[in-house]
């Protein structure tokens, strides 16, 4: 849900003129039993906008909020992220096949989380649901358009920006298509009669020997297939695929992350606007429902855009030449 909605929700069914301070301050509290500080606070701003419009058009005669001092919550330090070289050690990490001596699945899966993370800032409930028809293949867009959580399951995304197509990276994709040809050689081998009990061992033993995926075949399903353990969900995530990467790199602390997995997306958000990509196209690949959500998280990391101070110190430069030439004519004459 986004902002106008929680406030559309709490007030829609009063007049404007029927809102009070007490309950602007119950709404805020409630949702500060579910939501971040910083996106409490920025409902808050939401719904001073919506009252300063109604005083100013007349449809309040009094502020309810004026002599009230509304509690809100602190705000939050800025998510931790990783920066570009420890980018690099984790992307060196899990795209390197010195540790395929460990549970091959397990090494490919990590490999396909963590491109996406980085390269798509796809959410870790997105990744982990997403289906093998979302990935185009020729066209190199991936359409998200669900996730999942441990209590609700598979849903659908908050709001219709949720729902977007992101450029494939040939990272990403190199990281599927290895992917894909596991899966193949699994399936083929699970149904295969004449192997062995222990069918594992023959997976990793015949991977080994190069696999190429069959690009004809039909590709369906989830890329994160239910295990025992159901639904990678962002819980199931951080435990299985991106904690055992974060201790092998050194980069934990009192048995927590540097940074939590979310990080990935805010270091994702970071490289493509050090590539100089537009606010609005960030907005589009983020699955933010306005622009305004996208300067709120990460307004801080694009550069100070000096090019209006720029242009009107050029408009006041030609004329300060022209000035220059007429006093010039001018002396002479």
């Amino acid at each position: 849900m986004d902002g106008i909605g929680y406030i559309n929700d709490a007030f829609a069914q009063l007049r404007v003129s029927e809102i009070t301070a007490e309950m602007v301050q119950t709404f805020l509290s409630d949702l500060s039993e579910s939501l971040s500080g910083n996106t409490v606070r920025g409902l808050f701003s939401k719904l001073r906008v919506v009252l300063d419009l109604a005083l100013k058009r007349g449809w309040l005669k009094v502020d309810p909020l004026a002599g009230h001092r509304i509690s809100l919550p602190p705000k939050e330090r800025r998510e931790a992220f990783p920066d570009r070289g420890q980018i690099g050690k984790i992307l060196e990490f899990v795209n390197s096949n010195d540790h395929l001596n460990q549970k091959t699945c397990a090494v490919l899966l990590r490999r396909v989380y963590f491109n996406l993370a980085i390269f798509a800032g796809l959410r870790s409930g997105e990744i982990g649901t997403l289906e093998w028809d979302a990935v185009d293949l020729d066209t190199d867009t991936i359409t998200v358009r669900q996730s999942c959580s441990k209590i609700d399951g598979i849903t659908k995304p908050k709001t219709k920006a949720g729902n977007r197509k992101v450029p494939m990276s040939g990272r990403i994709k190199a990281a599927l298509l290895e992917m894909l040809a596991y899966q193949q050689l699994q399936a083929k081998t699970m149904a295969d009669a004449t192997s062995p009990n222990n069918k594992s061992w023959l997976i990793n033993y015949r991977w080994k020997y190069g696999m190429t995926p069959d690009l004809d075949a039909p590709r369906k399903g989830l890329i994160f297939k239910r295990g025992a353990q159901g639904l990678f969900h962002a819980e199931k995530i951080r435990q299985g695929l991106y904690m055992p990467v974060m201790e092998a790199l050194g980069m934990t602390g009192e048995g927590k992350p540097d940074f939590p997995p979310h990080s990935l997306r805010h270091a994702a958000a970071s490289l493509f606007i050090e590539a100089a990509v537009q606010p609005m196209y960030l907005k589009t690949i983020m699955g933010h429902g306005s622009i305004m959500i996208t300067y709120d998280v990460y307004g801080h990391l694009f550069p100070t855009d000096n090019s209006l101070r720029d242009a009107i110190a050029q408009i006041g430069a030609t004329f300060d030449a022209t000035t220059e030439r007429q006093r010039n004519l001018s002396a002479c004459n």
